[in-house]
This record gives C-alpha cells, structure tokens and sequence, in this order.
C-alpha cells in the first residue's frame, strides 16, 4: 500500500496554550485591521498619548501581540473611550491567521 508522504511530513499543531512567539508577530496592517471601523478614529486622533503609540507603532514590521508595553498602550486606548475593554481582549487574544502573521506557513494553531 504507497504511503503519503505529505501526510508523514505534515507537521502536528501545536495548542494555542503552547504556541512559539513568533505566532503572535502580526503585521501591522493585520493588527490595525483587528480594531475594525474604530482604526480610523485611532490613527487620526491628534490626542499626544494616541499619536505617540501610532507613531510608536507604524515603522514597524511587524506587532507582538504578547508585548507587556503593548497591552499598556491598548489600556491608554480604552482609558480614552477609543476602544472597550473587551475589544482590547480580542485584539491580542488568538486567534492569529496565517494572512495576520509576519511568518507565513505556520501550521495553524488548535484549541486544547
């Protein structure tokens, strides 16, 4: 009987609990898609605190949603009625896709 061989060299998930860091590096774009229809008052908010984090954020390559500095940053958004609480939670909480992710190829993440 001939034997996949793509099935034999398919890599196993890993569980979201035990995933590398480099699943949570998203790309910028991707991160600011996750704030939906508020992106825009974001990243045109002339509030000093809000431009700083924008101008903090944008040069970058990609967004590491595990950053202790980034969850301060989405706090000082929430502070200012940009975002809720719970829109904060399910901008860094998974899941990431492969489209958001600076590292393309990933085998994607289970539940567990």
């Amino acid at each position: 009987m001939p034997q996949n061989i793509f099935a034999i060299n398919a890599p196993t998930p890993p569980l979201w609990s035990q995933a590398p860091a480099e699943y949570w590096f998203i790309n910028v774009g991707a991160f600011f898609d996750r704030f939906g229809a508020k992106a825009l008052a974001i990243t045109s908010s002339t509030d000093p605190q809000v431009m700083g984090a924008i101008t903090l954020i944008l040069p970058r390559m990609f967004v590491d949603l595990r950053r202790p500095d980034l969850s301060a940053i989405l706090d000082m958004l929430v502070s200012k009625g940009l975002i809720t609480a719970e829109e904060k939670t399910a901008i860094i909480s998974p899941p990431t896709t492969d489209y958001e992710r600076h590292i393309k190829g990933l085998p994607q993440p289970i539940e567990g």
